[in-house]
């Protein structure tokens, strides 16, 4: 737990990330970890040739499209709040919470995946 803890007070407004992404702390570690193992030079971002790493990615046919969605046009490097901000969007719906009208609306839910905004 002590480790947990520690991970999560690396991160930056994990708070705001949390509450805007419903990613659970554990995930958010989760993430955490993955993205600084991709993070090989350690520079705080990922970069094209980092994503290009997975060999997962690299053998699926759509590969190249599922990385393009971590990037607009233009921009040559996704941070940690952006990257789990991405991956948000592919967490499943959570039909029985209420949806406060006074709140936007949550980043995964159905018009925003359409939107892949």
């Amino acid at each position: 737990m002590g480790s947990n803890n520690s991970t999560l007070s690396k991160i930056p407004n994990v708070g705001d990330l949390m509450q805007e992404t419903g990613f659970a702390p554990a995930h958010i570690i989760r993430l955490y970890d993955r993205f600084e193992t991709l993070d090989r030079d350690n520079k705080g971002y990922l970069s094209l040739k980092d994503f290009g790493s997975i060999k997962e990615l690299a053998m699926n046919p759509i590969g190249d499209r599922i990385i393009g969605a971590f990037f607009t046009p233009g921009q040559e490097t996704v941070d940690f709040h952006s990257f789990v901000r991405i991956l948000a969007h592919f967490r499943p719906l959570d039909k029985n919470q209420p949806r406060d009208p006074n709140t936007p609306e949550a980043i995964n839910s159905r018009t925003n995946k359409l939107r892949c905004k």
